[in-house]
């Protein structure tokens, strides 16, 4: 996909677009941090209510804490849905 391309598609209609562009950044060759164990520690002994994060990079499911203390302030990119049908997918779907 040409650079250009990201303004033309229509991403709720060809999310496979978007996961083949999203997939091929450098967002997901990072690595869980210091930090990320250490929220995911604090989950572990029971004492952490929720995480709060602006990130979209998934390093905190990439740690094995539960996602469902993870609360994504501006959104995540872990899956999607196909905007016609309402069908969730995921980017290993692709």
């Amino acid at each position: 996909m040409e650079p250009a391309t990201v303004f033309e598609v229509d991403w709720r209609l060809q999310p496979e677009a978007f996961f083949d562009l999203v997939g091929k950044t450098e967002m997901f060759w990072g690595r869980p941090g210091v930090v990320h164990y250490f929220v995911k520690m604090l989950g572990e002994l029971k004492i952490l209510f929720a995480a709060v994060t602006e990130n979209i990079d998934g390093l905190e499911q990439r740690t094995g804490m539960d996602m469902d203390k993870v609360i994504f302030a501006n959104g995540k990119l872990r899956g999607g849905h196909c905007g016609k049908c309402m069908t969730e997918a995921t980017k290993n779907k692709w």
